[in-house]
């Protein structure tokens, strides 16, 4: 069921043509459905353009919330496509100003919402973060104003800190939460021969990275910080120095010199940055990535707890076996047997690796 006030869109014996839901992390929800003239909320639904909440419920449990963004008529098939769009998206409708930043991950995400409360209202309240810098003090600027909801996914988890943004509701509060990772567990294992659709594992050597130039924060004379200087050789470990670069030897031994600039914009030490880069340098390997979509069986009238976006799980497949997340999903509200999950690259999430030998690749 899904509703607009007060009023069920599934009214007795009429319901809306093709409801789709679709959900991704770190992104708003999309609902698109078509209804027609006979419909108990057709001519409402018309005038409601941003202003027409919605609420997607599965079970009687909400899963998303929305208001209408589009609405387009077609008068030769009487009928009218609505476009909902995800309460994450109202964030779009405050501009961020220009500012310098400088403290903690929880003061920085509520500094936007006050941003987005003095321009549109009580809309939303700074939740939990978990997201954590080894100092928790990160570094944040932009000169110029900025479209506030594509300015705080850029400095959130599209940069260096990373995590998942999710609302969460508490009574009528709508809480903004910057999470390290998605919490929910999910208890449906994704499995070969039961409801993994399908399943892709990729060794791709363009994202092979085998040597790292580190560069710190922009400082004040325009330049960027740097390592301290120091002699090429062993730094530790597998870990080697180049001039700027510190380099797996390992892996610049067997696969050669594959060389990325990765910015750490929170530090301003050239000692941390160093340490930092030692350590990404360490941990670089050659993955194998895994892809994988699923149908719920749920939906198809098997006693277990259903799939939802966020959700941890666990996927199986010959011998592949890793923990993920449900990273997206297409839930076909009038048939959700046909829904389909999917799920994030796996070795962001576990130890999955390739290994070369003389034999070819193998997994160990």
């Amino acid at each position: 069921m899904f509703s607009h006030g007060f009023m069920s869109f599934v009214a007795i014996g009429i319901t809306v043509a093709n409801p789709m839901l679709v959900q991704q992390l770190n992104a708003a929800d999309q609902l698109t459905f078509d209804i027609t003239p006979d419909h108990a909320l057709y001519s409402r639904v018309r005038g409601a353009v941003l202003t027409g909440r919605v609420r997607v419920e599965r079970d009687g449990n909400p899963v998303s919330y929305g208001r209408v963004l589009a609405v387009e008529t077609h008068p030769l098939s009487a009928t009218c496509s609505v476009t909902v769009e995800g309460e994450l998206a109202y964030l779009a409708d405050a501009v961020m100003p220009e500012y310098d930043f400088s403290g903690t991950p929880a003061d920085f995400l509520k500094s936007f919402v006050k941003a987005y409360t003095s321009q549109c209202g009580q809309g939303f309240a700074a939740g939990r973060v978990t997201v954590a810098d080894s100092n928790d003090y990160i570094v944040r600027d932009n000169i110029r104003p900025s479209a506030l909801l594509g300015e705080l996914l850029d400095k959130t988890v599209n940069s260096s800190t990373g995590g998942v943004l999710q609302i969460r509701h508490e009574g009528t509060v709508r809480y903004l939460d910057w999470l390290a990772e998605p919490e929910a567990q999910g208890s449906q294992p994704i499995a070969k021969g039961s409801n993994l659709l399908d399943l892709s594992a990729i060794i791709d050597g363009a994202q092979l990275v085998t040597a790292i130039m580190p560069i710190g924060i922009e400082q004040e004379d325009g330049t960027l910080l740097r390592m301290p200087k120091g002699k090429d050789g062993k730094v530790s470990g597998n870990v080697w120095r180049k001039g700027d670069y510190l380099y797996n030897k390992p892996l610049a031994d067997a696969y050669g010199w594959h060389a990325q600039v990765r910015q750490w914009e929170d530090v301003t030490v050239s000692s941390i940055l160093r340490s930092k880069a030692t350590a990404a340098v360490e941990a670089l390997a050659v993955e194998q990535t895994v892809e994988a979509s699923a149908v719920d069986l749920s939906d198809a009238g098997f006693d277990v707890d259903a799939i939802a976006i966020g959700q941890r799980v666990s996927v199986e497949c010959d011998d592949i076996a890793a923990t993920t997340y449900v990273t997206g999903c297409e839930y076909h509200l009038d048939n959700p047997a046909a829904s389909t999950y999917s799920f994030g690259r796996m070795t962001d999430l576990t130890d999955v690796a390739v290994v070369k030998d003389d034999a070819g690749w193998t997994d160990p």
